[in-house]
């Protein structure tokens, strides 16, 4: 259990730096770009950011199924082989029907140009590689180098940008020509990672058993679901501000949105970590509730302590790093930090119930998401705090409604679900 501690801080430390990354890039687009550009790409990455859920459920199954292969290297081979294969034909097709939809996605954020689009569906197709080769290097418990590898990744994407911005003169669109660069030089990163572990070229590759495909569908649909959800929770208020209010208005509420977003990812990074050990221990038939409740108290710890912070010095903090331009969006910044701060606790929820293959949690999530788009449609759109505010209360209905179900499963027991899926009978460790 020291391990498991060890690793998550030492995943945390190195995510940290992604994140730097991350919010370098942003605070450098904030004084390069107009307030204007700012929003639109913000608005496009957002959008981006959905639609690479799919992407995290490569990661997941190559996770889950590389550990499930352990004691066989031919069947992990012929595994690699078949997710690189169902990205190069899928991948490819998803792209194009994207392709064909350009013009009514650029319609939706009110662009007047379908090339951010094209863009972002090239950086999500790059992306796509990024996601099963982390989740094969995860199965191997690689988590710390994948970690490493993504921090790389933004690092090259925040100077490749710098380039095309001020070296080239481009705008949004090089920014996003950058991060497809960037993918490209950590996708080959990665494969020769997962070369040092098992050469597939070398090695032939096995048969996976009859029902391999069926079981990974089986398993990926909800698995695809659940990352579709976190990906819209994560990132819908910036698309819906960009529907209903301005450019300007969505560019001051982007650097709130980000700012508040750190509170989102400071745990997330730890979630490479508690899902291959809970899958490990589920293979193993023993209890995971150690290994969530670790997570869990870091997670509240992490993210309580930054949203401490930015409730006692919003406007500092907003100053400080994006100037004097974007002070209006200091207002807000409280309301949608904690909101983000309450999500981050519902995906470690998550992330152990993907693991254990309960899946009980999709349809409430759903619901709320329906209800929260719902509110915003109907009432909540007249300023970026209503929006904001309707973002709070539908995170915090759903982090009720999971810890009801999460202590459904552990504390009551209900051992015949417990059976169901495998795993040995609660008693509280």
């Amino acid at each position: 259990m020291n391990k498991l501690i060890k690793s998550n801080l030492l995943v945390l430390i190195i995510s940290n730096t992604t994140n730097l990354f991350n919010y370098l890039l942003q605070v450098f687009l904030a004084h390069s770009l107009s307030t204007q550009d700012f929003g639109i790409y913000n608005s496009v990455n957002s959008l981006g950011l959905i639609a690479s859920s799919l992407v995290n459920v490569l990661m997941f199954l190559g996770a889950k199924y590389i550990i499930h292969f352990q004691s066989s290297f031919p069947r992990q081979c012929a595994l690699i082989r078949l997710l690189t294969k169902t990205i190069l034909v899928w991948g490819t097709l998803l792209c194009l029907i994207m392709t064909a939809f350009s013009g009514s996605l650029a319609k939706y954020l009110k662009l007047d140009e379908t090339a951010p689009i094209l863009l972002f569906i090239g950086w999500f197709y790059t992306f796509c590689f990024i996601g099963i080769y982390m989740g094969i290097l995860n199965g191997f418990l690689q988590y710390v180098k994948t970690t490493f590898q993504n921090s790389c990744q933004n690092l090259l994407r925040l100077l490749f940008s710098i380039i095309a911005v001020m070296l080239i003169g481009w705008s949004y669109n090089g920014v996003l020509f950058a991060g497809i660069l960037a993918n490209i030089v950590t996708v080959f990163w990665m494969v020769t990672a997962i070369r040092k572990k098992i050469n597939v070229f070398q090695i032939t590759p096995g048969v996976l058993p009859e029902k391999t495909h069926y079981e990974m569908l089986k398993y990926a649909l909800p698995v695809a679901l659940n990352w579709i959800a976190i990906s819209i929770l994560s990132n819908m208020d910036i698309v819906l501000v960009k529907h209903f209010l301005t450019a300007s208005e969505t560019g001051l509420y982007s650097v709130a949105s980000l700012l508040a977003k750190i509170a989102l990812f400071l745990p997330m990074m730890m979630l490479s970590v508690l899902f291959p050990e809970v899958a490990k221990l589920h293979e193993k038939r023993e209890s995971p509730l150690k290994t969530i409740m670790i997570t869990m108290s870091l997670s509240v710890a992490v993210t309580g302590a930054y949203t401490l912070m930015v409730y006692l010095f919003p406007e500092l903090i907003v100053g400080m790093l994006f100037g004097e331009t974007y002070l209006g969006a200091s207002g807000v910044l409280v309301i949608i930090t904690l909101a983000m701060s309450l999500l981050s606790l519902n995906f470690v929820i998550f992330s152990a119930f993907l693991a254990k293959s309960v899946f009980s949690f999709l349809l409430p999530t759903y619901a709320v998401i329906a209800l929260t788009v719902m509110a915003v449609y109907l009432k909540f759109n007249h300023s970026f705090e209503e929006i904001a505010m309707a973002m709070l209360m539908g995170s915090a209905i759903l982090l009720v409604v999971n810890f009801l179900i999460i202590t459904r499963y552990i504390v009551f027991g209900y051992r015949k679900a417990l059976t169901r899926n495998g795993l040995r009978k609660y008693h509280g460790s």
